[in-house]
């Protein structure tokens, strides 16, 4: 377990049927992937679920290049 500063907080997040996307390259364009799960998610008529949205954090700027960066989104669904 890694400490945290006094400003984060940690949750865990309930098992939940999701969409995933992959997101490759720096955080600056992650709206557009974002975009492209809730166009799906619509595309796909599936309702979100309760369980908010989230991402998932593969590598950080500090071990990677800005353009190697991956990150996972879930947008969580109702089965």
């Amino acid at each position: 377990n890694t400490p945290l500063g006094s400003e984060l907080v940690t949750c865990q997040i309930p098992d939940c049927s999701a969409i995933q996307v992959q997101h490759l390259g720096s955080y600056d364009h992650l709206g557009n992937a974002w975009s492209a799960g809730m166009m799906y998610q619509r595309y796909a008529k599936k309702k979100m679920a309760k369980t908010p949205p989230f991402e998932l954090y593969v590598n950080s700027p500090d071990q990677v290049e800005a353009g190697q960066l991956e990150t996972q989104i879930f947008i969580p669904v109702r089965t």
